[in-house]
């Protein structure tokens, strides 16, 4: 019966995991673009956002973004925005549905090939839960929220190796300013949105019936 319970607590963990619905891939050791809102060198407040197009191929609700970024140093927290009706070729950057401040949670992968002086991280961050409609086309737009003056970094460029969903390797990332003024990068970025499916009740149901049988187990 003890047995039976912990394979029930393993079935529960399994369907709660995050999952990654659509990443552009990883750093191809070209380049990068800034993404930043702050003060960064020196400069007055401003707000330097990445954008990405996706299709949210997932019948759950987005919970985290993800990205492999760059930074002179390490940094805790991005901005984030959520875009819908947006169409990149018609420089049409569409509107916000949902947008926040979440906290980064960064992996050192070392010094960047490009810039051996910036370090490079693997990102993640939690968004909450944000629905989204699924096979629906949106934007993804993100920047670090600079911890310091002398602060820079970003995203990386990315060939779409190891990418997941679609679209990838498409060339038609872009950046908008303060104002919201577009311009086409022609180059891919490597960023990523994932969701955390909800556990289903037949799962739930069998972790019940698992924590009964230990219960019943302790009072024998």
């Amino acid at each position: 019966m003890k047995f039976f319970g912990l394979i029930s607590l393993g079935l529960l963990a399994s369907s709660s995991f995050a999952s990654v619905v659509w990443y552009n891939g990883d750093d191809d050791g070209n380049r990068g673009f800034a993404a930043l809102s702050g003060t960064p060198n020196g400069q007055g407040n401003f707000e330097f956002r990445q954008c990405e197009d996706f299709v949210w191929n997932s019948p759950n609700n987005a919970t985290f973004v993800m990205g492999t970024m760059v930074g002179t140093s390490s940094f805790s927290q991005i901005n984030w925005e959520i875009r819908d009706n947006g169409n990149i070729f018609m420089n049409q950057i569409g509107n916000v549905i949902a947008s926040g401040t979440a906290n980064a949670q960064l992996t050192s992968l070392g010094s960047w090939s490009v810039v051996p002086s910036f370090i490079e991280f693997a990102m993640t961050a939690d968004i909450g839960s944000v629905p989204l409609q699924n096979g629906h086309y949106y934007i993804l737009d993100m920047a670090i929220v600079v911890p310091d003056a002398l602060f820079t970094g970003g995203f990386t460029t990315t060939s779409g190796a190891n990418g997941v969903g679609s679209p990838l390797n498409n060339a038609n990332s872009f950046s908008l300013d303060p104002a919201d003024n577009f311009t086409v990068n022609f180059f891919d970025l490597s960023m990523g949105i994932g969701d955390s499916p909800v556990p289903e009740p037949a799962s739930i149901a069998v972790l019940g019936l698992g924590v009964v049988c230990l219960l019943r187990k302790k009072k024998k």
